[in-house]
């Protein structure tokens, strides 16, 4: 159970503070207003103003209570400091400032008190003086609503789009680039790759002469003379680079007269 300065959600919208001075004469110093005197005396005061509920056994909601001791000639002064949240406020102030015509509710509230605490053998003071209380108004100003965010106009996005869109256009020029460069070192690599066009092997035989005979071998004696052999040879030239050679031809070697073979 709580003993003093409970708080529910203290400083809610049209909650009150009140500060009241009461002097008890029984206590003759700042030491024998104890921790439990100040625990019991608290919870007497809150439930005098209806901050405390007994059932429940604690503060409610918004509420709380404090106090502070100070030397007084043979007696002792406890400044109380409440809060009483919207609900209760004007019920605590009315009882605060009943208490400057009577004290009887407080000292019939000390009975409750120790049993809420559970401090039954703190002794109950005697009311000497109460003072008006002084009250004041908490939070009175409604918390403001969250500002919604801002969205950015699309006016504003036009700078970065256009350079999204010019640094797109480059770099499909600079691929563009590329690629035809590729494709005419591929170009030129192939044409250099070409076979000769003539056609013809380098080893062909020459085309025959107006004079020659069906492709005469350029070896053959030019002439026989009278009483040479003649050795005659029939052949035909074979295909060579497409043309067509292969008609058959008889080649004549004339061997001198007396030579031998």
């Amino acid at each position: 159970m709580p003993t003093s300065g409970g708080t529910g959600s203290g400083g809610a919208v049209g909650a009150v503070q009140l500060r009241q001075e009461i002097t008890f004469s029984s206590v003759s110093t700042v030491a024998d207003y104890t921790v439990d005197m100040k625990a019991v005396t608290e919870v007497a005061y809150a439930i005098t103003l209806r901050l405390y509920d007994v059932a429940a056994g604690g503060y409610r909601a918004g509420c709380s209570v404090d106090s502070t001791a100070t030397a007084a000639r043979r007696a002792v002064k406890v400044v109380f400091t409440a809060v009483a949240s919207a609900t209760v406020a004007a019920t605590a102030s009315a009882a605060a400032t009943q208490l400057t015509v009577t004290t009887s509710a407080l000292t019939s509230s000390y009975a409750a008190a120790k049993l809420a605490t559970g401090k039954t053998s703190v002794s109950t003071p005697t009311v000497m003086a109460v003072s008006a209380p002084a009250t004041t108004t908490v939070n009175t100003q409604p918390t403001p609503a969250p500002t919604a965010a801002t969205s950015t106009p699309d006016g504003d996005d036009d700078g970065t789009d256009d350079g999204m869109l010019i640094i797109i256009i480059a770099c499909g020029l600079g691929v563009a680039c590329v690629a035809a460069a590729l494709v005419a070192a591929l170009m030129l690599a192939c044409s250099s790759c070409k076979p000769s066009q003539s056609g013809k092997s380098s080893n062909e035989l020459p085309s025959k002469g107006a004079g020659d005979e069906h492709g005469r071998s350029s070896n053959e004696l030019p002439s026989k003379a009278p009483g040479d052999v003649v050795v005659t040879m029939n052949h035909e030239q074979p295909n060579k680079g497409g043309a067509q050679y292969g008609v058959p031809h008889r080649s004549e070697l004339a061997w001198p007269h007396g030579a031998r073979m």
